[in-house]
């Protein structure tokens, strides 16, 4: 997706560390590993998939786990764990489909792409519905009431985003269960 230069230059500065919290809580939710270099205090860059973020503990370290890309840009067999406090800096690439998680809600950006049709959400609730049958040993079934949907495209990425955080939700939900 092209994003003009003045979206970007809307992102508020951000620690390292809160940038990572926020791109590792996204990575949960939406189980899409965003594309992060780090820049490490002992001057090594690593440029990798963000898999986790140890959680916040009082008085402790915490640490981060990343799967390491190689120099042709492929993520290989390797993952890093490394201190956060380490972390010197990071570079969020592909940020122009991260917007709205970098800027804290701030920019709210649409996808270039056409919104998901009533096809494509079916067939994601059928899926989810699948995943949380599995997990909770029971049938569950979701459905969609179309009518009255506006035709905005701001609408039907907004179900997107909305249906993608409850299934977020439930899966904490039923992996704690």
């Amino acid at each position: 997706m092209s994003v003009p230069q003045n979206i970007l230059s809307g992102l508020p500065a951000r620690e390292p560390v809160e940038i990572l919290e926020a791109l590792a809580a996204y990575k949960r939710e939406s189980h899409h590993m965003p594309v992060i270099s780090l820049y490490l205090d002992t001057g090594k860059v690593v440029q990798g998939l963000l898999i986790d973020l140890e959680e916040k503990r009082s008085n402790s370290s915490r640490a981060l786990v990343v799967q390491v890309m190689g120099s042709t840009g492929v993520a290989g067999d390797e993952v890093l764990y490394v201190k956060i406090e380490i972390i010197k800096a990071v570079i969020v690439h592909r940020a122009s489909s991260l917007v709205n998680i970098l800027s804290r809600g701030i920019i709210d950006l649409l996808p270039a792409e056409p919104p998901p049709s009533r096809l494509d959400i079916r067939r994601t609730l059928q899926q989810f519905a699948s995943e949380l049958s599995e997990m909770l040993g029971c049938e569950i079934l979701f459905s969609v009431e179309f009518s009255g949907m506006p035709g905005d495209v701001r609408a039907w990425w907004s179900l997107h985003y909305l249906l993608q955080e409850c299934m977020g939700s439930m899966r904490k939900i039923a992996g704690q269960a």
